[in-house]
């Protein structure tokens, strides 16, 4: 297994929608902003996560609100704090949580 993180960032509305539209499994989108102590916290849990669960059809995909679009695509999305992330499948969201506690995101 390589070491490499699989998250993809998001700074555009189209690659927010290309996101999306991938229907071979689950989406996980992390909201995330430049200087926040919390995001910097579990950026590390998250990219871990994206080389565990590669082969489980999971995307992992970050947002950084400063970054491009990043910021419009969170107001779209209700996001009002970071780090938050998002759970899709086929486009429908499943869930979400906010915070950056590495044990509670594993449960989901």
């Amino acid at each position: 297994m390589t070491s490499t993180s699989k998250v993809r960032n998001i700074t555009t509305y189209s690659q927010f929608e290309l996101a999306m539209s991938d229907s071979s499994g689950v989406v996980v989108v992390l909201y995330t902003a430049p200087g926040c102590p919390h995001c910097s916290n579990f950026l590390p849990k998250f990219n871990t996560l994206s080389i565990e669960r590669e082969a489980a059809n999971v995307a992992f995909y970050n947002v950084n609100l400063m970054s491009g679009d990043g910021m419009a695509i969170a107001r779209k999305n209700n996001v009002s704090g970071v780090p938050h992330n998002q759970f899709y499948s086929r486009g429908r969201k499943l869930g979400e949580m906010r915070g950056d506690s590495g044990s509670e995101f594993r449960k989901l």
